[in-house]
């Protein structure tokens, strides 16, 4: 056993290194600082150095952490005037250490690590070992070198696990980075497979036998104790993992289909992995299973693994097996622009000096030659980010009706499943469930979202309004994408974006952000009293009263609570001639805590008894903050300032206010 163990060890550790030479390959300054300068930070606790806590009790400190000369220059060239770095360890180091393990979690060192990826640590403790005050330090810690990465451009998170917690697959509720109770084997089967180990205790799951059950760990693990070569206190024990229960695929379903609202291109290649992994037909060796046993018996030492590979082979060949060509269209096309890696058919144009590849253009080159991708699906991939409309709603949607689709494919084969109890915990279920309800749910006048797969290609360079009539001889007005003449709007069909009311179109560009400062505004003659500057000033005004916001942020306690309304804007006699004295018509657009937006049209005082109703629904609001909850908007005219007070007085007696 024990020369097993050794040997596997070693296999390991040439695959980790290879996994950290191959970020630093992709990203040098970023990795550098990952894989170097954060653990050192982690570990000191230096005056002058980010993560400095004043104070004796200040924690920190990795187990078994090693002071390289690779290591000692990297920090030394992020801090080039720091003599300190020249002292010996009692200077340096601290004699007090509560980091077990520090791990990178994700798409570093593989072919998704790009420039924009995240940093994401996994900083292994014993919770019970570690005084309140002194784990409150470490987090304390970890925040100001979270900032100070910030600085760098680099997007760090710090994500404290107790060993014993993951031990038992236990990972809390969901909040908007941890994936709650829903999925406790499934994050740690992403974990054993993505991370990288960076300093600290070696994971003791990546030395042990490829795809032993529980009880062949623990005899290993007891062998490693006595173990003379090998020492028992270098790693760090969070546990077997031998198979993922479908009691936790619900969840996971539940849980991507969230992840989707803010890369929903990401979130399908996860959804179709799930789907395969659920499948009874399929073989159900979990992932991190199938890279231990590469890493353990490839030919090169696993040095040429890559876990995203893995994965991307296992989805392809499934729906490849079930002749689901336009699924493998869908992923292959997701995979690409994740990447983001712009590959090229053809020879080298002559006098060009030819560049040694990196490892990404050597992958993607294969994989797009495997498929028979020529130039002409290159090139368009390439330039997603300056597709047009259309094309970027079309991906949108595809990707949109995969998720929805598989999550209904998981759920019904869940179902014939019997006995089996849904692995997630009530709060859970509400908080993911409303999300997922105010992203597709379909209710009277409520906004409609546009399901994108990425924020590229909506937003407009230039927008032109025009208005005619229906054949009930109803005012229409239409959104075309582009500045368009009268001449040139009649054969434009394939620039329109939206049809109807007025205020509806606005309040959609708003909510869609399919306009910036940016964005010029085209109005096309007409009889109507409607004016560009109206539109604009209208436009600016939402913008300004309803930021952007994802349904993806919304808080965990607005969405376990009854929806309410956030906030309220009416439009006074927008359509109106600007000569009306009194009100003619009314829109009221709303917000909720759920993240829906409502738009609502009435005529003359009915609009002002919705408005009143909806204020009384909110019996905190008082006339002190009355502005920042509801505003009233009337278009510029003579009457418009005298309109503007008569409603402003009938909210203030509403109110309880008026003098």
């Amino acid at each position: 056993m024990e020369k097993e163990l050794l040997k596997n060890k070693r296999l390991f550790t040439i695959y980790n290194t290879e996994r950290i030479n191959r970020a630093i390959g992709i990203s040098p300054k970023k990795g550098k600082i990952a894989s170097y300068v954060i653990p050192f930070l982690i570990h000191t606790n230096l005056k002058g150095f980010p993560g400095y806590i004043d104070g004796a009790d200040a924690a920190g400190g990795i187990y078994f952490f090693d002071w390289t000369e690779t290591m000692k220059s990297a920090v030394k060239e992020f801090f080039p005037n720091s003599k300190i770095l020249d002292e010996g360890p009692t200077r340096l180091f601290p004699t007090k250490y509560c980091v077990e393990s520090l791990l990178i979690m994700g798409s570093i060192g593989s072919i998704a690590h790009n420039e924009k990826s995240d940093y994401d640590y996994w900083v292994c403790i014993n919770e019970s070992a570690i005084p309140s005050k002194e784990l409150e330090l470490l987090k304390k810690k970890l925040k100001i070198i979270e900032e100070w990465g910030h600085k760098h451009e680099m997007e760090v998170h710090f994500f404290p696990v107790d060993i014993k917690k993951v031990q038992n697959c236990d990972f809390g509720e969901s909040d908007k980075e941890s994936a709650g109770s829903s999925q406790g084997k499934i994050l740690k089967e992403e974990f054993y497979r993505t991370s990288i180990f960076v300093s600290g205790k070696i994971p003791l799951w990546w030395i042990m036998p490829a795809g032993i059950d529980s009880d062949r760990y623990n005899k290993y693990k007891e062998s490693l104790k006595v173990s003379i070569d090998l020492d028992y206190q270098g790693f760090v024990d969070l546990g077997n993992l031998e198979n993922i229960s479908s009691d936790e695929y619900f969840g996971a379903a539940l849980w991507q289909m969230n992840k989707a609202m803010v890369s929903p291109y990401k979130s399908v290649l996860k959804m179709a992995l799930l789907e395969s992994f659920i499948d009874p037909a399929t073989s159900h060796e979990i992932l991190c299973g199938t890279l231990k046993k590469g890493v353990f018996t490839s030919d090169d030492i696993g040095k040429s693994l890559d876990h995203y590979l893995i994965m991307m082979d296992r989805i392809l060949d499934y729906n490849n097996a079930r002749g689901r060509s336009d699924v493998v269209d869908l992923l292959r096309k997701c995979f690409y622009i994740k990447v983001g890696e712009k590959i090229k058919k053809g020879a080298t144009l002559k006098g060009a000096v030819k560049k040694d590849k990196s490892y990404r253009e050597i992958v993607m080159e294969k994989y797009t030659e495997k498929w028979g991708w020529g130039n002409e699906i290159l090139e368009d991939l390439n330039n997603y980010r300056d597709w047009g409309f259309e094309k970027v709603l079309m991906l949108g949607s595809q990707v949109h009706n995969f998720m929805i689709q598989t999550y209904r494919n998981l759920t019904d084969k869940l179902k014939t499943e019997a006995d089996i109890k849904i692995k997630i915990s009530d709060e859970d279920l509400t908080m993911l469930g409303r999300r997922l309800f105010s992203l597709y749910s379909k209710k009277p006048n409520k906004v409609e979202y546009l399901k994108r797969a990425f924020d590229e290609g909506l937003l407009q360079e230039s927008l032109t309004f025009n208005v005619g009539m229906d054949k009930n001889k109803m005012v229409v007005w239409s959104l075309y994408s582009g500045k368009l003449s009268k001449e040139t709007v009649v054969n434009a069909r394939e620039k329109l974006l939206k049809r109807g009311n007025i205020l509806d179109i606005l309040i959609w560009i708003v909510f869609n952000r399919l306009c910036n400062e940016k964005t010029s505004f085209y109005l096309m003659p007409n009889p109507l009293p409607v004016s560009m500057i109206d539109m604009q000033t209208v436009i600016k005004e939402l913008q300004s009263f309803f930021p952007p916001t994802s349904i993806a942020d919304l808080q965990r306690d607005e969405l376990l609570s009854d929806s309410h309304k956030l906030k309220i804007f009416a439009v006074v006699n927008f359509s109106s001639q600007r000569w009306a004295k009194k009100i003619e018509d009314m829109t009221i657009f709303y917000n909720t805590s759920w993240g829906e937006l409502f738009c609502e049209h009435y005529r003359s005082m009915d609009g002002i008894k919705k408005l009143l109703g909806y204020l009384i629904e909110n019996p905190s609001i008082n006339a002190k903050d009355i502005q920042d909850y509801c505003k009233v908007f009337t278009p510029k005219s003579e009457f418009s300032d005298n309109l503007y007070k008569e409603i402003n007085g009938i909210i203030m007696r509403q109110l309880g206010s008026a003098k």
